[in-house]
């Protein structure tokens, strides 16, 4: 397996445009959610 630095790794993230963020409460409980940028923003590699 190659070896992948942040800029190759940015390179494979400019085209995604779905992403789910998952977060969890105290008790444990874990929520998520899509995110969409609708490809209406800049992507510099700066997640």
């Amino acid at each position: 397996m190659a070896k992948k630095d942040l800029s190759d790794i940015a390179e494979k993230m400019r085209d995604i445009d779905i992403a789910m963020l998952s977060t969890h409460s105290d008790n444990g409980t874990i929520a998520a959610r899509p995110m969409s940028n609708n490809r209406q923003v800049d992507y510099d590699g700066d997640s």
